[in-house]
């Protein structure tokens, strides 16, 4: 918009003054003036979806800003939510936090305006158990639904309910207080929760549920807004403005310090429960929920959008028979005055034909700077629309864009899409915390950068995911550069921290000419650098997209795998290498497929990982050997115990202790007749969690192993700080034995610093003679591999046991038998 180019200059003090005055008048009457305390009203107590808010009270934003803000808790989680616009609306509330129930307010006649949405996605979701199946609306028809009494889950409710066909019969509804425990009573089928708690508390309940998002059905909703009414907007424009800046000052600080906010939060909801455990767990579960809700899709946290809420508006109102259509200053926007300001200043200028030089230098000074402030608001909108808000790396919306353009750019060259993923950054996160997830990222990025060259360019395009673009003809010395640039340690808090990088490329246009086909190249290629050991690249060809496609169906029938009872497991001995006697036997799992025959675990585990139904299969593998050692414990021999695999998803999963506890007293077993298997990354970050649950089993009687010592980035420091009591060396150390004297050195050396430690060791893959009898003769007490047997069923180990009872040992050992 330009206001003085057609604008034709004439000397006239009087027109001039008539100028300065319009300008100098609007900002003079809105000065700050003093205001009565503001209050703001939440729909529950003590949640960290309101951990901005709370921040902003905490840190003294409000008190900056010099506003004087009451923070009004509403009701407790499993109690009817506080209806927060009917606060506002009365007068008891200045400001308040709601979703969509604003625009049943807006329909019923209420004057409300929204004034930056936080949660950029409604929460609101549907919850089912596992066998009830809902694919559309008219699935509702012969289930019973029930909803808790607050307004933005009955609007989603009616929503879905009403896109039934003409003549269906109409659906009904329940209002109940305690939807979950409806639920997992079998007093109704479907219920409407919030995201931030519903599953959480399901959990708690020992209660599975499959969520169905709203979305699907075409109800994509806008999540969180703080709210007002237009006569307080109207009379204290500045004051709202200051109050929303400071709002979102302190959700920008409680998203960097997510482990401080939900901490002081957990704290002050102790206060008025005993239930620590419970509170500190939900707390921390709403950390990741409130981010994802926060950045859905990619959008500045406050940002408001009036769009959206007229499309949405426009989706619901037939449907549910709206009437009132949405008044455009339903959405807030912050500029509005000074925007209004500039078209009135360029009204004035048209008018002053005759102004005089000096005036109209001062008028057009003052209409620049107003003019400069917009430009500035605009272009800050857009740097923060395309840059990742953490490292400040280029988002991946940009990344997306940039790429189109090097397709025009370059189409009659060829450059490279450069796809890296961490490795082992979902470890260091978990054990860690996000707090240092988000400094070890920053660090990365910086690392990153500083290893590219100068036509090269880098985005971040997801959690530990980067973008490297690149237009050198050979590749490879940038690939080195970015492997290298991670190898030493990061230094986090003290903490030394080992993190790889896998790497896949796509040759523009050799590879891919569209960027879709380029990225999805290179992140099989990717992908095939990870299974083949990380840290490493690899560059697309053909047969990559194969192996993509063999991952594909591996996931989507892995997922039906537990339920058709394809999974089975085999047993290998463990034996004490003087007696010969078998010790205990650890459970491998095993899965035949239909369609695609035996699958290795080295292939279904990983996906397994990836898709979280490793904390399924887990669990089943858990039950089934414990069972099954309590078959030969009764029938045979009731000293063998089982060691049993668990993944650092499984080990941190909330209720991991309690389900062990649960089936070792169901079962009737001897507690250390079970061991733990556990691999060196759960040991990184030495978190006091870690140690907790660790100490738990030690406690009650449940043994640590450490399985594949020595492949892992681990300090031998952890050894003496956490519960471990028996270490088992990886099979690539004793494939050389005895000849190799690097691998010969390093097994004696394990097995003299265990034996210090007063730890027992396994030696895994022992295949022949001669590598048992070195083994025998440094000390290490147990042996595991083909040599003494294969992996077999229970029939087959159970015959192993009965032999074993009349095998006669090789040598005496006058030492106590190794545990």
């Amino acid at each position: 918009m330009s206001v003085v180019s057609d604008v034709v200059w004439k000397n006239s003090f009087l027109k001039t003054l008539v100028t300065l005055l319009s300008v100098v008048y609007p900002c003079c009457v809105n000065m700050a003036s003093p205001v009565d305390p503001l209050s703001l009203q939440l729909s529950e107590e003590h949640q960290f979806q309101f951990a901005g808010y709370y921040a902003a009270e905490w840190n003294g934003f409000y008190q900056s800003a010099h506003l004087k803000v009451a923070v009004k808790e509403g009701n407790p989680v499993g109690h009817t939510p506080t209806d927060v616009v009917a606060e506002v609306v009365s007068g008891r509330a200045t400001f308040g936090v709601a979703s969509t129930e604003l625009l049943n307010a807006h329909e019923a006649g209420e004057d409300l305006v929204v004034l930056a949405v936080v949660l950029q996605r409604s929460d609101v979701e549907f919850y089912t158990r596992e066998s009830t199946i809902v694919s559309s609306p008219r699935d509702l028809q012969r289930l019973r639904i029930s909803t808790p009494n607050a307004q933005r889950y009955l609007l989603a409710l009616d929503f879905v309910l009403k896109l039934n066909e003409p003549g269906d019969e109409p659906v009904t509804y329940d209002i109940s207080a305690s939807p979950l425990q409806d639920l997992a009573e079998y007093k109704t089928d479907v219920i409407v929760g919030s995201s931030l708690t519903t599953p959480y508390l399901a959990e708690k309940m020992d209660l599975d549920l499959v969520s169905i998002d709203p979305a699907s059905f075409g109800f994509h909703a806008p999540g969180q807004s703080i709210f007002t009414t237009r006569r307080f907007l109207e009379s204290n424009p500045r004051i709202v403005n200051r109050f929303v800046q400071s709002s979102l000052d302190g959700w920008g600080y409680a998203l960097k310090n997510s482990d401080e906010i939900s901490l002081l939060i957990a704290r002050k909801k102790l206060s008025k429960t005993d239930n620590r455990q419970s509170t500190f767990g939900m707390g921390f579960y709403q950390v990741d929920r409130v981010r994802q809700l926060a950045m859905y899709p990619v959008v500045r946290m406050g940002s408001t959008n009036s769009n959206r809420w007229q499309e949405f508006h426009q989706t619901i109102a037939p449907v549910l028979e709206y009437t009132r259509p949405l008044s455009a200053g339903f959405v807030h926007d912050p500029y509005e005055n000074l925007k209004t300001r500039i078209a009135r200043i360029d009204q004035f200028v048209r008018l002053s034909l005759y102004a005089v030089v000096l005036f109209s230098a001062c008028a057009l000074v003052i209409y620049l700077n107003r003019r400069s402030q917009w430009l500035r608001y605009k272009r800050k909108l857009r740097d923060q629309a395309t840059c990742d808000m953490l490292t400040g790396l280029p988002n991946r919306a940009y990344a997306l864009e940039e790429l189109e353009s090097w397709l025009i750019k370059y189409a009659f060259q060829s450059f490279h899409v450069i796809f890296l993923d961490l490795d082992g950054f979902k470890a260091i996160n978990d054990t860690t915390g996000h707090a240092s997830g988000d400094k070890l990222l920053v660090q990365v990025s910086d690392r990153l950068q500083r290893s590219l060259f100068s036509s090269d360019w880098v985005a971040r395009i997801g959690g530990d995911e980067f973008l490297v673009l690149s237009t050198a003809k050979d590749v490879n010395p940038l690939t080195r550069r970015l492997l290298d640039c991670l190898r030493d340690p990061i230094v986090i808090d003290g903490s030394e921290h080992y993190i790889g990088v896998s790497i896949g490329v796509a040759r523009y246009p050799q590879d891919g000419t569209t960027g879709q086909l380029l990225l999805s190249h290179a992140d099989a290629a990717m992908y095939r650098a990870k299974d083949s050991g990380k840290n490493q690249v690899f560059h697309y060809a053909s047969e990559l997209g194969q192996i993509t496609e063999e991952k594909t169906n591996i996931g989507n029938r892995l997922k039906s795998a537990l339920q058709r009872g394809e999974f089975y497991l085999c047993y290998q001995p463990i034996v004490c290498i003087r007696t010969n006697k078998i010790r205990g036997v650890e459970a491998l799992i095993r899965w035949e497929n239909a369609d695609l025959g035996f699958v290795p675990p080295d292939k279904f585990i990983p996906v397994a990982e990836e898709t979280g139904v490793i904390n399924d299969i887990g669990k089943w593998v858990l039950s089934s050997a414990l069972c099954d050692m309590k078959r030969w414990n009764k029938q045979l021999r009731d000293d063998v115990y089982v060691s049993v695999n668990v993944s650092a998803r499984q080990f941190y999963k909330s209720d991991f202790n309690i389900t062990v506890t649960n089936l070792l007293r169901q079962l009737g077993v001897p507690s250390n007749l079970l061991k733990i298997e556990i691999t060196e990354s759960l040991l990184v970050g030495d978190m006091p969690e870690t140690a907790r649950m660790l100490n738990q089993f030690s406690d009650s009687g449940v043994q640590i192993f450490m399985d594949d010592f020595g492949t892992g980035y681990s300090s031998l420091s952890y050894l003496k700080k956490f519960p471990v009591q028996v270490l088992k060396i990886d099979r690539s150390f004793t494939n050389g034995l005895p000849s190799d004297k690097k691998a010969s050195s390093l097994v004696n050396a394990i097995v003299a610093m265990a034996r210090s430690l007063e730890m027992k060791v396994v030696c895994e893959g022992v295949e022949n003679r001669q590598q048992r009898d070195f083994l025998r003769n440094i000390g290490c007490d147990l042996a595991q591999g083909y040599h003494y047997s294969k992996p077999v069923v229970f029939n087959e180990l159970c015959q192993l046991l009965r032999d074993d009872q009349k095998a006669v040992p090789v040598i005496e050992d006058t030492r106590p038998e190794a545990a």
